[in-house]
């Protein structure tokens, strides 16, 4: 795929993530994809394979900490190469204990063959844990 279709395809991923949108998640996810999320919250660590990263991470770990629907992203840069896609973004929404929500991401994906083989997340986490465990 070309640079640009690799980064169309990280975008349209981000924005099924936020939408919450299942199957275009899938759609976007290699079966053999890995997210690393490096960190020591409950939500950090390593999900291999597509259905680790939508029903764990997605599933039962990251989205259920915040209100439903609250969730918005900007897309601050985003810069590619034939096999990489770099984006910073900035989340905000309402976590579920009502708490306002607003910190700023840095993504590395890898894609291979139209889909995202890995994904490699960095976050503050001290702010995620005073916003969404606290």
């Amino acid at each position: 795929m070309s640079v640009e279709a690799n980064k169309q395809l990280v975008r349209d991923w981000v924005k099924a993530v936020y939408d919450g949108d299942e199957a275009g998640i899938r759609k976007g996810l290699a079966d053999d994809a890995v997210w690393i999320f490096p960190g020591d919250l409950p939500v950090n660590g390593i999900y291999e394979g597509a259905d680790a990263i939508v029903n764990d991470l997605l599933g039962t770990e990251a989205m259920p900490l915040y209100e439903p629907n609250s969730l918005t992203h900007e897309v601050t840069c985003i810069i590619a190469d034939e096999s990489n896609v770099a984006v910073e973004w900035r989340g905000q929404g309402r976590s579920a204990k009502g708490k306002t929500y607003d910190n700023r991401y840095a993504f590395f994906f890898e894609v291979r063959d139209g889909l995202i083989t890995s994904v490699r997340e960095h976050c503050d986490t001290l702010y995620v844990k005073e916003v969404l465990y606290a």
